[in-house]
Order: structure tokens, then sequence, then C-alpha cells
């Protein structure tokens, strides 16, 4: 349980970033996605729970935009449709690329201790 309250209170911390940024350019709602790591549905269901908290704490209208496929997450990303994402590794590098400008803001601890292998025949 510490763990999803570090978690959630770094999300907030991120989402108020993006609040402020997105207060700016005049952006009426907050969208943001996660890379469908995980079973669809028990995300929709923690991460409209987010929406409602961030919704409330924030004062502006906050929405989850799920998604079944990694690509359309950095798509969206990449076109604007939504303002914060959480991505993977390979992910993450593709949105970066994708949208200049764009840059990694938080991340697991045990993020950082991945590693990728190459196998050839």
């Amino acid at each position: 349980m510490k763990l999803a309250k570090i978690l959630l209170l770094a999300l907030s911390i991120v989402l108020l970033t993006a609040v402020a940024c997105s207060r700016d350019q005049k952006t009426e709602v907050l969208r943001f996605s996660v890379i469908p790591d995980q079973d669809v549905a028990r995300l929709i269901r923690m991460n409209g729970l987010v929406a409602e908290y961030l919704s409330e704490k924030l004062g502006i209208k906050v929405e989850y935009v799920p998604s079944v496929y990694y690509a359309a997450v950095v798509t969206a990303f990449e076109k604007s449709d939504i303002q914060l994402a959480w991505f993977g590794g390979l992910t993450g590098v593709q949105a970066r690329l994708a949208a200049p400008g764009a840059e990694a803001i938080a991340q697991r601890q045990r993020d950082a201790q991945f590693h990728s292998v190459f196998i050839v025949q």
C-alpha cells in the first residue's frame, strides 16, 4: 500500500505540472493514458478512479483515455490527444522522438534497472 501512495503522489505532482502547462494552452480537459501492459478492463477501472480523484483535487476535468495498443498511446501523445502518458522504455523513447520537446519526468526506481538484450541467430 505504501508503494501505491508514493505512486499516486508522484502522479499528482506530474499532473499538477501538466495542469499548469495545459492552462497556459487553454486546454479545458487534461487527458492521460497508459500503455496496456495488463488487463484493459482493470486499467479502465483503476485509472477512471485516478481521473475522478484528480479532477476533484485539481479543480479541472481529467479524463483517462484507454487503449488496447501500445502504438496508439504513442500516436495519441504525438497528436496531443493526450497530454500525459505512462510509457514503458521503448514507448517512452518513441514518444519523445515523435513529440519534440516532450520529456520523461518520472520513473519507478526499478525501471532504471531494466536492460535490453538482443538475440540473433
